[in-house]
């Protein structure tokens, strides 16, 4: 089989490459080579994939020598008419052209078309000529490579320019998978790039001893951000740890957390929610004799189906629930009494200011006595506590139920969460932009 090189004129239009270049070596295997390999000058002028694909095969290919005076307008007119080519993808083709060295044949100097003449040929603009050129000069391989395949459109690439080489793959991606199987548009490039600088320069901030309140507001400053977007906000967040939560345009807070991490707090937190959810609904059922009542005859059945199935094991569930919360509690109280004993940095007050100066007496009805008011001290000290200081990270404390691990005794509230990121306390402590 003979080997043969491919002509630099060859070379302005992409190879086949991936799922099109196996249909094609399919294809020559069931039904044979049926157009022969163009040569100019000894090289393959047109047929490269076809000779490729005869290489896999092991497969002789039929050669014809174009003998022509015009090499360019043959392989444009050969390609153009046998391949569907997007307007994108023959803009590269005449920034390939318009750039071809003078006298890159051996006989005769091809004269290289200027940028209007190759689009032109190619039925394209001029600017976009200029957007394709500057995509092969500043682009990395895959940028090029996926406008190349008609993966994305060079104004979409352009944006990406901006970017040094070894981000701009890492950006192509995000911005792939941001456009949901569409090919990215300009509009989502230009995002991703964005989120990217702000990112670079939050990271330089931190670096140079910011804190994260700062370091962002300078960020953002500085490229004019505003408003935030969602992904902006949680890409911002997250350059910094998660040391601050952003409130956007669309109302929710954002501290960075990956869709992994809040799936993992999710599962974590989904079967506490379950029964917190389900105590509620017990407790606040109407009065049961008029609902059993209710009960329409032809149901009947199906509730007792459900309560012989359902009903010892609930009371069996609840009485465990029960007895391992008030061992929960009462390894939660000797740890709270744990921290208190703790040596405190704050001057103790004098014994004999702590006496007092009249004899103690029995409280007046309507008054509160020592007892009482020792409960109600502990019961302060517990709603003042805050979370995660000095918690044991093996037990689990009821409550938890938001990504900053912050407990009933913060919010006052209920356990819901306000939203699905974030509990009452996350937004009465939130920064925001």
């Amino acid at each position: 089989m003979t080997n043969l090189t491919f002509h630099p004129l060859a070379n302005v239009f992409p190879l086949l490459e991936g799922e099109e270049f196996d249909a094609l070596v399919a294809d020559i295997k069931a039904s044979g080579l049926c157009e022969a390999i163009w040569l100019y000058e000894n090289q393959v002028l047109d047929g490269r994939n076809r000779f490729r694909a005869c290489q896999v095969l092991g497969y002789d290919c039929p050669t014809r020598d174009y003998l022509g005076h015009d090499p360019v307008g043959f392989i444009i007119s050969l390609n153009l008419r046998r391949r569907h080519l997007a307007e994108s993808q023959r803009a590269m083709v005449g920034a390939r052209l318009a750039t071809l060295p003078r006298g890159a044949n051996q006989h005769a100097e091809i004269s290289a078309p200027t940028q209007q003449d190759a689009a032109t040929l190619l039925h394209v603009s001029a600017d976009s000529i200029q957007a394709a050129r500057k995509v092969q000069h500043e682009g990395a391989a895959e940028v090029i490579a996926a406008v190349d395949a008609g993966a994305i459109a060079v104004s979409a690439a352009l944006p990406l320019m901006t970017l040094p080489r070894e981000v701009q793959p890492l950006a192509l991606e995000e911005a792939t998978r941001e456009a949901g199987g569409k090919k990215p548009t300009a509009r989502q490039t230009r995002a991703v790039v964005s989120r990217k600088q702000v990112v670079a320069a939050v990271e330089a901030e931190l670096e140079a001893g910011k804190t994260a309140e700062d370091a962002v507001a300078t960020a953002l400053q500085r490229h004019a951000i505003t408003p935030l977007t969602p992904d902006l906000a949680d890409a911002v967040a997250h350059a910094t740890g998660g040391q601050i939560m952003l409130d956007v345009v669309d109302g929710v807070l954002h501290d960075g957390c990956t869709k992994v991490e809040e799936a993992a707090v999710m599962a974590e937190t989904w079967p506490m929610s379950q029964l917190l959810n389900a105590l509620e609904a017990l407790a606040t059922l109407p009065d049961l004799e008029p609902l059993l009542s209710a009960i329409p005859v032809a149901s009947a059945y199906r509730v007792a189906q459900y309560v012989a199935q359902y009903l010892a094991p609930a009371l069996s569930t609840l009485t465990r629930f029960d007895t391992l919360w008030k061992a929960h509690q009462d390894a939660e109280a000797c740890h709270l009494q744990g921290q208190q004993e703790q040596p405190s940095l704050v001057p103790e007050v004098s014994a004999e200011l702590q006496q007092p100066s009249q004899p103690a007496q029995a409280p007046s009805r309507g008054e509160t006595g020592p007892e009482q008011r020792r409960e109600e001290t502990e019961d302060a000290t517990k709603q003042t506590e805050k979370p995660g200081v000095d918690y044991d990270t093996t037990k689990f404390y009821l409550g938890k139920l938001c990504l900053r691990a912050h407990t009933y005794r913060d919010t006052g509230q209920t356990l819901r969460r306000k939203s699905k990121r974030d509990c009452v306390q996350c937004n009465r402590g939130s920064y925001r932009s």
